[in-house]
């Protein structure tokens, strides 16, 4: 009864971040809040009837938990402390219901027979696809798929534009925001293609279109990426691509010496073609580098450093001052630095908890996809890939938000509660 319930709610929330948000008693709502709430309950008592447990335990995201109940508390009393209000930190919940994302994602997996998990990674491939040709479409100025998803008038009339000076969003609503996720979607696609190779070994299935539909994403998120014209995710996918290559050329060994040199011209190419026929574009995204160093990072200097300056006591470094103390004496939308973001709200100890749980499922993906006997190339490479796409979008969010993301934030936890949930199932299936 579980698992048919886990599966249909992974379904939709992996469709449902194409719906546009609803406005309900002035929150900003999508089905990727509610059902995470009405799903609740429903793990709580999952795990909770479960006497022996073999599954993705919630030890994963025990971590983002930990932090929810601690700064839940801790927040009212700040809020009450430092601005006489009593306000509970709502900005929580974008902690909480990536965890139970990731929870639904990994328990389907899990327990799905062979065809169905094939299954669940073709509907997330479709959908990852699905993104990207959106970003495509506006584009060409469609006005239906840009008008839908914009968050502000300003993110629409900058999608609309008919010059070089146009940035795309997709389904995030914000140019930046989808600069980040395109980075990702190239990494998972990847990561998902090379995992259905191995699912479909087990049932001797050949699929030699593999290589080719990586091709088609590499293009569509490298042209979404630029066309998002976010700085951050352009030198993320740079470095992170980088480290890329290096780690398949340790996989592929001595047949990188010819590989990896047809990879290089391939890139090449594919940089003199964008510099040649789209040097408008290549203008406007060298405009925005000048304009990156003069800026310093648009004012993100002035809010790291006033915000580092609230942490003046020694007891505030440990837990920090709170979100809401944070947007009232200094960034009203949060500090565009992620990681110092979470320094100043919650400090040590939250900057802690909240990382120490992307540690804890890499680690874990680590011993599923590298350790034993059966570490196919295959696998080896579903985790370089989803190693590289948390590295990347981390690296993507010194200059913006990837926890805090409102929109399209669990997305990755979906991928990776995913991976997790089809790793598991292919250890025990060897164990046993």
């Amino acid at each position: 009864m579980f698992y048919k319930v886990f599966f249909i709610m992974l379904l939709l929330l992996i469709f449902g971040q194409f719906l546009p948000r609803v406005t309900v008693a002035g929150l900003w709502l999508g089905i990727d809040d509610i059902l995470p709430l009405l799903s609740l309950p429903l793990i709580f008592f999952f795990y909770a009837s479960q006497r022996k447990y073999i599954g993705p335990s919630y030890n994963l995201v025990l971590p983002l938990f930990i932090f929810v109940v601690v700064f839940g508390f801790y927040g009212i009393l700040q809020g009450m402390e430092y601005l006489s209000l009593l306000r509970f930190p709502t900005e929580l919940w974008q902690y909480l219901k990536r965890a139970i994302c990731f929870l639904i994602a990994a328990i389907t997996m899990y327990h799905l027979p062979l065809k169905k998990k094939i299954l669940v990674v073709n509907v997330l491939l479709g959908a990852s696809f699905l993104c990207l040709f959106i970003g495509i479409l506006q584009l060409f100025n469609i006005e239906l798929v840009t008008s839908i998803y914009g968050r502000s008038d300003a993110q629409i009339s900058n999608a609309m534009h008919n010059s070089a000076n146009q940035r795309v969003y997709s389904i995030t609503g914000h140019s930046i925001s989808w600069g980040g996720m395109s980075l990702f979607i190239f990494y998972a696609a990847v990561a998902l293609l090379t995992l259905r190779l191995t699912l479909q070994q087990n049932l001797q299935i050949k699929n030699k279109q593999t290589l080719f539909l990586m091709l088609i994403f590499f293009i569509l998120c490298l042209v979404n990426v630029i066309s998002s014209g976010s700085r951050g995710a352009m030198i993320a996918f740079v470095v992170s691509f980088t480290l890329y290559l290096l780690l398949l050329s340790f996989r592929i060994g001595a047949k990188s010496i010819f590989v990896l040199p047809l990879i290089c011209c391939f890139l090449l190419v594919v940089g003199y073609v964008g510099s040649t026929q789209f040097d408008e574009k290549f203008a406007f995204i060298l405009y925005r580098f000048e304009a990156l160093g003069e800026s310093a990072g648009g004012g993100r200097d002035l809010q790291v450093l006033n915000g580092l300056a609230l942490l003046s006591s020694w007891y505030e470094w440990p837990m920090g001052v709170s979100n809401a103390v944070q947007r009232s004496f200094n960034s009203s939308w949060g500090i565009e630095s992620e990681p110092f973001n979470i320094l100043v709200n919650y400090g040590f100890i939250g900057f802690s908890l909240i990382y120490s749980s992307i540690l804890i499922i890499l680690l874990k993906l680590r011993k599923f996809f590298l350790k034993g006997e059966n570490a196919t190339f295959e696998k080896q490479v579903t985790y370089d890939s989803i190693f590289c796409g948390v590295f990347g979008y981390l690296l993507f969010s010194l200059g913006f938000f990837y926890f805090a993301e409102l929109i399209v934030g669990v997305y990755s936890w979906l991928v990776y509660g995913v991976l997790v949930g089809a790793g598991l199932a292919m250890r025990n299936e060897v164990m046993e």
